[in-house]
């Protein structure tokens, strides 16, 4: 039986490259599954074979989102335990002009 090396979660902003996870079992060669629950955060496809691909993130709304990956190794037709790890999508930050700012000076010494 396989024994697939767990993934960390992962946390980024919006427009940032997410780079291709690969996955690996520490005992055998395996192949692997995965599926993604969210395909609006920027990885569009909702499952594969063999490694994440990388993407580009995308979140227009104002609060963070994540999507949650599953990866199963097999290796002669028997099966890992699964290993779930989730994308956080943090949205950009927004600026506010700040209107009728007035310059003030300390008085010193």
């Amino acid at each position: 039986i396989p024994i697939l090396q767990a993934n960390a979660d992962v946390s980024v902003c919006s427009g940032t490259v997410v780079p291709s996870t690969v996955f690996s079992a520490i005992n055998v060669p395996a192949s692997y599954t995965w599926t993604n629950d969210k395909t609006t955060l920027g990885l569009s496809t909702v499952s594969g074979f063999g490694s994440l691909p990388s993407f580009t993130s995308v979140n227009s709304s104002s609060q963070a989102d994540s999507m949650r990956i599953v990866v199963r190794a097999s290796y002669l037709g028997c099966f890992s335990v699964r290993d779930t790890f989730f994308i956080k999508v943090k949205p950009m930050p927004t600026i506010s002009a700040i209107s009728n700012a007035t310059e003030s000076c300390a008085t010193g010494n």
